[in-house]
């Protein structure tokens, strides 16, 4: 007699995926940017733009990140699991307060 499949046998395999290379060069190039703001920016697009566009990018470094935390969505169906990040629009809030 043959095994019934179950949800769990259906479910694909979990493979994680590297570093995000955008992340990666965001991280990387964007204290940079910072300190060449004043010098180079500030004159086109203005002096006060710096905390704007770091608290943007201050959102944009945990948007998506999994250590800040998941939602579990499941298949009522079939039981299927899918677990995703959290994403910016509810730092943004945070990050105003």
């Amino acid at each position: 007699m043959a095994a019934v499949a179950t949800p769990a046998d259906r479910q694909p395999i979990y493979r994680p995926r590297g570093p995000d290379p955008l992340r990666t060069l965001f991280r990387r190039r964007f204290p940079d940017f910072q300190a060449a703001y004043e010098q180079r920016y500030a004159t086109s697009y203005g002096r006060l733009r710096l905390p704007l566009i770091t608290r943007a990018a201050s959102a944009f470094r945990v948007c998506g990140d999994w250590s800040q935390g998941i939602a579990r969505i499941r298949c009522p169906e079939c039981g299927f699991d899918r677990f995703r990040p959290f994403f910016c629009k509810s730092y943004l809030v945070r990050a105003r307060k």
